[in-house]
Formats: structure tokens, sequence, C-alpha cells
């Protein structure tokens, strides 16, 4: 995230494609946080069976 905004500083990108880059790494972020929840939760009932 930081290297998009030195990009858009340095006139390398524009506006628009800092905030498109902002949001694709956002979507990405929630969806491993997503799979990361699934996978603890899974851990967690592993772990209760036991």
């Amino acid at each position: 995230m930081k290297d998009l905004k030195d990009f858009e500083k340095e006139k390398m990108i524009s506006e628009d494609d800092l905030k498109i880059g902002e949001e694709e790494i956002q979507k990405l972020t929630d969806k491993f946080a997503a799979e990361i929840d699934e996978v603890g939760k899974h851990k967690e009932k592993e772990i209760m069976e036991v």
C-alpha cells in the first residue's frame, strides 16, 4: 500500500490507479482474513473433539 502511495506521489500512477490498487489490496486482505478465520474455526473444532 505504501508503494502505491509513493508511486502516486511520484506521478508514476494516477489517483484513479491508486484508488483501484487500494481497493484490490483490501479485497485480498478481506479474502485471506476470512480464510484464516475458517481455518481457525476448523482447528478449534478439531481440538475440542480430542
